[in-house]
């Protein structure tokens, strides 16, 4: 493993730029600074290669922030307290090149 500073005003996209003579070699893993996560590396390596495309990324359900109300019109019918989304994925941080 290699930690490469690219400095602190460098965008994503800019810090892979730096590094692409160091990357073109083989596959390699990229996550966010502030990403912390149980991801299973080695299979997440191996999805990207047996699938064959450019980038594997992981995919994660947002945390719930508010409780959800149920309408009818303008009436409040049922309350939910905070629960996660399931039906919908966010960047979860974490991607293989």
């Amino acid at each position: 493993m290699e930690v490469v500073n690219t400095g602190i005003e460098t965008n994503t996209g800019g810090r892979i730029l730096r590094l692409a003579d160091r990357l073109m070699e083989s596959s390699f893993c990229l996550a966010y600074g502030d990403d912390v996560s149980d991801m299973a590396v080695v299979e997440t390596m191996e999805f990207h290669v047996f699938y064959a495309r450019l980038a594997a990324i992981t995919g994660v359900h947002p945390p719930a922030r508010f409780g959800r109300l149920s309408l009818d019109y303008d009436n409040v019918v049922g309350f939910a307290g905070q629960s996660p989304r399931d039906t919908e994925w966010i960047n979860g941080g974490s991607m293989v090149f």
